[in-house]
């Protein structure tokens, strides 16, 4: 198996929420209030500096934190130290904040199940083979009323050496083919797109109730069904180094004209690199 990135550079905002860890609490917010759950599991995998666990004091009472087992995964021991300090801080349940390879993920909880399941920017920092079975991986350990919320940019405000960025058209087509695989209902699927200041970004999120999943099931099929994953997002990244291929031949031929096609021209040898590289791997 093929590790994560490791040129990511999460960076911390503790003066300001941003919308997408906003929107994570209010999915966070509507589970704990369940006067039905006691226990409320939380996995934040790739949690970084942990940004929404800064900002759950200001949305979270204390009574409520109370219900929260927070689980946070990452491959960078100084975030984790980081994100311990401020967990030991609040007012959870327990908390249990660890240094692992997404790679081995599975082996870390067995047989453990979520109620809300966090990927936050850190879909670019994956090798396709780890990002088809981490979603795979996410949908069989989530509880059956349980919540995954994904969020990544399209374009990385600062080039990560490495990183493979989608759009949402791409990762619609992605969820598309991952749902015929798991659930035999159409898929009803809504990846958002937003605008900001220098980029823009996508979202969905994911009900495992609204499938009729059936566990036993999932986890009979679950290698065959990661291989033929895996050949949906080679697909999707042979279309991707096609068409960067395409620029850049258009560009030793043509030449550019303005800034912003330089630009996009240095961004696509990196993109070229990185998406030659994955593809190999995959092969």
């Amino acid at each position: 198996m093929l590790n994560p990135l490791n040129d990511s550079k999460a960076v911390s905002k503790p003066d300001r929420i941003l919308s997408q860890h906003q929107a994570a609490l209010n999915h966070l917010i509507t589970i704990v209030q369940n006067p039905d759950k006691d226990d409320v599991n939380w996995l934040d995998i790739g949690c970084g500096q942990g940004h929404p666990i800064l900002h759950l004091d200001n949305c979270i009472d204390e009574d409520f934190q109370n219900k929260i087992n927070y689980f946070g995964v990452d491959l960078k021991q100084d975030y984790v130290q980081m994100v311990r300090k401020k967990c030991s801080q609040l007012n959870l349940k327990s908390n249990d904040v660890k240094v692992v390879e997404l790679s081995n993920i599975s082996s870390k909880f067995i047989d453990k199940k979520f109620d809300f399941i966090t990927l936050i920017n850190i879909i670019h920092e994956l090798n396709p083979r780890i990002l088809s079975e981490i979603l795979i991986w996410s949908i069989l350990h989530l509880n059956n009323d349980g919540v995954i919320y994904v969020h990544d940019l399209e374009k990385l405000e600062k080039p990560e050496f490495g990183a493979i960025t989608y759009t949402n058209n791409e990762i619609r087509k992605i969820l598309n083919e991952l749902y015929k695989l798991i659930t035999d209902k159409t898929p009803q699927i809504i990846v958002s797109k937003w605008k900001y200041s220098t980029t823009t970004g996508w979202s969905f999120s994911f009900k495992k109730s609204y499938y009729d999943i059936d566990d036993k099931k999932l986890k009979k099929s679950y290698d065959k069904d990661i291989k033929t994953f895996e050949k949906i997002v080679e697909k999707i990244l042979s279309e991707k180094l096609e068409m960067k291929t395409k620029l850049l031949i258009s560009v030793t031929e043509d030449g550019y004209e303005t800034d912003e096609e330089k630009n996009d021209a240095d961004l696509a040898i990196l993109d070229f690199w990185a998406l030659k590289r994955a593809l190999e791997k995959i092969k």
